[in-house]
């Protein structure tokens, strides 16, 4: 059955790229559930909207739910029930870091950014620093809203570092801001889901079905050779500061293969336990999270 519209909770960046050529290619009204992008600003505002039925869909980092979900981050008078119904994408983070700062060592001393203090990123930050041995007290970690508030903040010589994705990151080196290596091993982490109320994915299941198809039928038209153009086209649009040149480099790392968007849709429990993990190190809560399935129901995905 057809609907109005499904209202979708997003942060601005290239990973909406699917969502873009969905609505672009009319694939979402295509399946029935033409969809309407709301941007917003930190995850209390994407978490709230679900459980006020002001958005039935967020796409985000899916330490969000995790963090809401195990209490860790809290909405006063709610008790979020949130699953993952759609893997997005690995991150594609980078830790950039503002002219002049030549390395791990020059961040003593500074203040960096993330989105949150406890949800979305922050844990892949303090991992990145303590393994190249810059301790926590040895920083000032600060809250600084999603990444393209981030990204403005960097350039504007605010904080001395921040975890950007795509394509912030490579407008900021562009801007003469410095990536910082070491995030190999976020190959293996998992980034951006798409989750909503379980009570309402249980009244809803066609409706999720129906979103699935049109993702994958978007992803499906984003890797055609024939697409390239418009696909970077899209980028550009949305992101107005990407030239020609840059957006086919953020429309090459988006769409590579092996570590950009996820094509099969399907979360990779291996990056939710190395989320997992990142939180156990460094939130502090009493009791260990180990079970990456209690986050996930892969019911309303189309067959591999």
């Amino acid at each position: 059955m057809a609907i109005d519209s499904l209202r979708v909770a997003v942060f601005d960046g290239g990973w909406n790229l699917p969502l873009w050529a969905g609505i672009d290619q009319g694939f979402f009204a295509g399946q029935g559930v033409p969809i309407e992008l709301r941007y917003v600003g930190g995850s209390a505002e994407l978490v709230e909207g679900l459980l006020h039925d002001d958005v039935q869909v967020a796409i985000a980092g899916i330490d969000n739910l995790v963090a809401y979900q195990e209490g860790h981050a809290r909405i006063p008078g709610t008790r979020p029930d949130l699953v993952a119904f759609l893997g997005g994408d690995r991150g594609f983070l980078s830790l950039v870091a503002a002219p002049g700062i030549r390395g791990y060592d020059d961040l003593r001393g500074r203040t960096l950014s993330v989105d949150a203090l406890s949800t979305g990123f922050a844990f892949v930050l303090r991992e990145l620093l303590a393994t190249h041995g810059i301790a926590a007290d040895e920083v000032e970690i600060v809250p600084a809203g999603g990444t393209s508030q981030r990204y403005a903040a960097l350039l504007a010589g605010r904080h001395a570092a921040t975890l950007l994705r795509t394509p912030y990151e490579l407008l900021a080196h562009e801007a003469g801001c410095r990536i910082l290596p070491g995030a190999d091993w976020l190959d293996d982490y998992m980034g951006s889901a798409a989750f909503c109320r379980r009570a309402w994915a249980a009244a809803s299941g066609d409706t999720l079905k129906a979103f699935a198809r049109a993702y994958r039928a978007s992803l499906d038209w984003l890797v055609r050779p024939d697409t390239g153009p418009r696909a970077a086209a899209l980028l550009r649009e949305h992101a107005p500061d990407l030239g020609p040149a840059l957006s086919e480099r953020a429309r090459d790392v988006l769409l590579a293969p092996a570590t950009g968007l996820i094509r099969d849709l399907r979360p990779r429990m291996a990056g939710i336990a190395t989320v997992l993990a990142l939180r156990n190190r460094h939130a502090g809560q009493a009791v260990a999270l180990d079970d990456p399935a209690r986050y996930v129901d892969l019911s309303h995905l189309p067959p591999a």
